[in-house]
């Protein structure tokens, strides 16, 4: 599992890389799609030629009513995230087409429980276990694989953190992001290979710490791109040590032989689920760190001793207020002829946009520490009911 999560981290090198340069070459992002499709061919017959079925599958009949309310429920939840207002999110909570959906999809989720507990010892195969999900181990791995899918979605705005804070070109940033693809490479087969010799219990809690400092050295410390390939390799050890092998092991211990696969696709879905929702979250903290753009730039201009009238200030504030696209707004702001206003504006937004990543990653950072506070917990959980596993073999026997 862990020379899987490896490869895994290699390709997270090659793929921003490669589309890095693809753009780079190109100028066209319809490439950066098309260039998937040689690799599905290629993975198509890869899988028919080398790939051989030797388990025995199971032969219970699908639960296709139980697919329908899962997908509709989780679908309905994730729908009802996708309706937040980054810039107004307290507000959009209270929208009907927010606690709608989400209501709806609780109500259909706990619809499905019940759903499958009715076949639990049927013909029919359940989609989820419930004697799994009544097992409080599981229930806890399971907030970890959602706490790392939410970790994973933090990630993908750090080739953003780049360009639009550190000043790397957009067609340069995707190559920054080889030191955490590549440390999480390394995490995923360390990973691995701790999970053999420490634990999986163990593994997560490091995995945890370190992604927390690691988030932790962004808003507090990152400054210059060296910092950030530090920060970075620590992120990246540590969410790769959370992919693959740990989870998998936990989720699947208590599965036995014939639930492993559906206990591994419950942990993927959990994942799924945060890899969903997180980036609402994360991206509402930079939309509504542009509603101080006005303020910083007052500040930077009083600073400065530079009288701006109001209108003109409410007119740079206003460029930016919508949280638009970074580049563009400082490229424009660039051409300001007066080197004391252009310098204070583009300040201004450097402050802003750093506001808003800060607050990604220290939300990043409570993920981290959420894992490994749910690690301990799981691992006092598995002591006792192995405790209690042996007192009954005793008694019994």
């Amino acid at each position: 599992m862990g020379l899987l999560g490896g490869m895994n981290g290699v390709a997270a090198i090659l793929g921003p890389n490669v589309g890095a340069f693809i753009l780079d070459l190109t100028g066209n992002w319809h490439w950066l799609f098309l260039i998937n499709v040689p690799i599905a061919i290629l993975l198509f017959i890869a899988g028919i030629r080398f790939i051989q079925e030797e388990q025995e599958l199971n032969r219970a009949a699908v639960d296709w009513s139980g697919i329908a309310v899962l997908t509709l429920g989780v679908l309905s939840l994730m729908y009802s995230f996708s309706n937040l207002d980054g810039v107004n999110m307290l507000q959009s909570l209270g929208s009907p087409m927010f606690y709608g959906f989400f209501l709806a999809g609780v109500i259909i989720l706990v619809l499905f429980y019940f759903m499958e507990k009715r076949l639990e010892g049927s013909e029919r195969e359940p989609v989820v276990s419930t004697q799994l999900l009544g097992i409080a181990s599981f229930r806890w791995t399971l907030l970890i694989a959602f706490f790392s899918g939410a970790i994973l979605a933090s990630v993908i705005f750090i080739p953003g953190f780049v360009e639009q804070y550190l000043g790397v070109s957009n067609t340069a940033s995707g190559y920054w992001f080889t030191p955490l693809a590549l440390a999480s490479g390394i995490g995923a087969g360390g990973g691995g290979y701790l999970v053999d010799r420490k634990g999986p219990i163990w593994t997560l809690s490091v995995a945890g710490l370190l992604s927390a400092i690691g988030f932790l050295l962004f808003p507090l410390w990152v400054e210059h791109i060296w910092q950030f390939v530090i920060a970075s390799t620590l992120v990246g050890i540590g969410f790769g040590m959370m992919l693959g092998a740990p989870v998998n092991v936990l989720v699947t211990e208590q599965a036995g032989e014939n639930n492993k696969g559906i206990a591994v696709a419950t942990s993927s879905l959990f994942r799924q689920m945060a890899m969903a929702i997180a980036p609402t979250i994360f991206a509402g903290f930079l939309a509504r760190s542009f509603i101080n753009l006005g303020s910083n730039i007052q500040a930077g201009f009083a600073d400065k001793g530079i009288q701006v009238p109001p209108e003109m200030l409410e007119q740079y504030a206003s460029g930016g207020a919508s949280g638009s696209d970074v580049s563009s707004l400082t490229e424009g702001l660039s051409q300001i002829p007066d080197e004391g206003i252009r310098d204070v504006l583009l300040q201004a937004v450097h402050q802003t946009t750093g506001q808003g990543y800060n607050g990604l990653f220290w939300s990043a950072v409570v993920f981290s520490v959420l894992t490994l506070v749910a690690a301990l917990i799981t691992g006092r959980l598995r002591q006792k009911e192995k405790s209690h596993h042996v007192e009954s073999v005793s008694t019994n026997g």
